[in-house]
């Protein structure tokens, strides 16, 4: 059950950073100061902790197949 409800926590994380991402990159052009540079800094950074996140969860799941 605890592994359930800690994935559960983990991908709701990495939904809510893509979306913030998604979402700043949208406003991009409207935002004086920071614009597109910004955007894709804050869109690699994103993708880079979700691509490490997906990537202990599966190894999390995998370890547990084997338990």
């Amino acid at each position: 059950m605890q592994t359930t409800f800690s994935t559960m926590i983990e991908l709701e994380i990495v939904i809510g950073r893509l979306s913030q991402a998604m979402e700043v990159c949208d406003e991009a052009q409207y935002t004086p100061g920071q614009g597109y540079p910004y955007a894709t800094g804050f869109a690699m950074s994103a993708m880079q902790g979700s691509l490490e996140s997906l990537v202990k969860l599966k190894k999390q799941l995998t370890e547990s197949d084997y338990d």
